[in-house]
């Protein structure tokens, strides 16, 4: 199956949250990454369940801010996975 991962900076730029630092400043907090991408420059994504408990334990409204993004990154992803089922 086909698993979908998301980065912080994505995350974020949803939230709109686009400033480069934002991520940065809570990467600590997220649990080890699952998955690596190596694609030009190594980058590190989380599932969108990670993301959504993330997302509960923010203030607001970032915590608004994140879920909403997320609630649109589920939908895509529905998608999608519609799209590359095989």
């Amino acid at each position: 199956m086909t698993r979908f991962v998301y980065t912080g900076r994505h995350v974020f730029k949803r939230a709109g949250r686009t400033s480069p630092n934002t991520f940065a400043q809570v990467r600590h907090e997220m649990p080890a990454a699952k998955t690596v991408t190596v694609s030009g420059r190594a980058s590190v994504g989380w599932t969108l369940a990670a993301w959504r408990q993330f997302a509960s334990t923010r203030n607001e409204p970032l915590k608004t801010d994140l879920l909403q993004a997320i609630e649109e990154l589920e939908k895509e992803e529905t998608e999608l996975r519609k799209k590359y089922r095989k």
